[in-house]
């Protein structure tokens, strides 16, 4: 082989390995910018993950107390109904009752009068 094919040869080797040296360099460095992007990613991933968890838990916690305010309200009046049907119920017998008394009296006097006549 001729001095000179030998040197370009070398030459050619050598740039071969720069190049490869290169491109294994920038290969580690894109791996590199890409773990740290994707943990990036990942930790705003996590972090948003997180405030929407939080805001889940504040809304059902309002949905909550809201639910039990209308359950309480709804007691509330439902008891006031009853207070007032048995209230109602009350009147009635008593209104009953009197008018019982009142018909057995007419007719006790009733029977005096006949006894009487």
């Amino acid at each position: 082989m001729a001095p000179e094919a030998a040197e370009a040869e070398s030459v050619i080797a050598e740039e071969a390995a720069e190049a490869e040296s290169v491109i294994a360099e920038e290969a580690a460095e894109a791996e590199s910018v890409i773990a740290e992007e994707a943990a990036e990613a990942e930790s705003v991933i996590a972090q948003e993950a997180a405030e929407a968890e939080s805001v889940i838990a504040e809304e059902a916690a309002e949905a909550e107390s809201v639910i039990a305010e209308e359950a309480a309200e709804a007691e509330s009046v439902i008891a006031e109904e009853a207070a007032e049907v048995q209230m109602k119920q009350s009147i009635e017998h008593e209104r009953t009752t009197t008018a019982a008394a009142v018909i057995r009296q007419l007719s006790n006097d009733l029977k005096d009068e006949d006894e009487r006549n």
